[in-house]
């Protein structure tokens, strides 16, 4: 598959973007990368084309947060306990969601955009919610909980839904991490965003191979199954430009206050948000050489000759195979 030299700069520019996002807020960069896909190359890979985004997004996932997770892991943010019981939950759960993903097939797959539309609504009021309790004056969580309280059966519990979301909607699932830490485990924010890119490793990592393994059960615009190399391609557009915009992230994250950027973030995500929410399928061509209608098939030819007169064909086959209605003729 061949990416124009224009597609290659703007995916350059939206890893890193997704890259800067991810390292910063604990998420996989997917909320950037997938709609911007969806944008930037709209139906031209047909109405399964999410879940080559997907595949693609997912490996992108890897690297962002393998990246952002050493950083936060240098600046101490990690707590042990609690990913002991988040990671393989998650990974699990990550698997999980794949294959219910891949229940979305043909005309049904703009349901799972529609979802993933419906997903960033809610990352955006969940940033719009955090800012209102900040200018309120409600205190923020500085103390890291007790093992007893962060780790264990609570870990679990809140690896389940980042993994199973994560699979479905081909993200990181950080932006579920995050706040389920919070609301379960009183869980300060810095260490909820550091926990979750180390979770985030292990959610993309598994989700990654069972997206891509079983990426030929869609197909494209021509009717192809989907290959591993499509999605490796625009992943490895996405990977140099995110990897480094994570790491940058990630260090942010320990140095700058989060309130503007939640701004324009909660903006972003309403306005692509809606407009996935609204999407339309797209609208399949009808078939130019054969149509079935009514259990009749009406079979066309057609050709030029030499005087450069159109030449046609026509024969109309019934259920049985009798051929009736034949003509033929020339169009000056």
């Amino acid at each position: 598959m061949m990416l124009g030299a224009e597609i290659v700069i703007i995916l350059a520019v939206v890893g890193s973007v997704a890259g800067v996002l991810g390292g910063l807020l604990g998420i996989g960069g997917s909320i950037v990368m997938i709609p911007a896909m969806l944008f930037i190359f709209g139906d031209r890979f047909g109405p399964e084309g999410m879940h080559l985004f997907q595949a693609a997004a997912m490996i992108v996932n890897f690297f962002v947060a393998i990246s952002s997770a050493y950083r936060h892991y240098k600046a101490g943010a990690l707590f042990a306990p609690t990913l002991k019981g988040m990671i393989p939950a998650a990974a699990v759960g990550s698997v999980a969601g794949v294959f219910l993903a891949n229940l979305f097939t043909a005309g049904d797959t703009i349901w799972l955009v529609r979802i993933f539309g419906g997903f960033m609504l809610y990352v955006m009021a969940y940033n719009v919610w955090r800012m209102i309790r900040k200018q309120m004056g409600k205190p923020g969580l500085d103390r890291t909980p007790p093992a007893s309280r962060a780790g264990g059966w609570r870990a679990g519990l809140v690896g389940v839904p980042v993994g199973l979301g994560g699979g479905l909607l081909g993200i990181g699932g950080g932006v579920v991490a995050v706040p389920l830490q919070q609301m379960a485990m009183k869980m300060p924010l810095q260490r909820a965003i550091g926990n979750s890119s180390a979770t985030i490793v292990f959610v993309a990592l598994f989700g990654a191979i069972a997206k891509n393994v079983t990426l030929g059960q869609h197909v494209g615009a021509g009717g192809d199954p989907f290959s591993v190399w499509q999605s490796l391609t625009i992943a490895g557009v996405l990977i140099p430009t995110a990897f480094v915009g994570a790491y940058i992230g990630a260090h942010l994250t320990h140095t700058m206050p989060l309130g503007a950027l939640r701004v324009a973030f909660a903006g972003l995500m309403l306005y692509a948000g809606l407009r996935l929410v609204m999407r339309q399928a797209p609208v399949e061509p009808e078939p130019s050489v054969a149509r079935a209608e009514a259990g009749v098939v009406s079979v066309e030819h057609s050709r030029v000759d030499e005087g450069g007169r159109g030449a046609w064909a026509a024969i109309h086959v019934d259920e049985v195979g009798r051929g009736d209605d034949w003509q033929m003729g020339h169009d000056i």
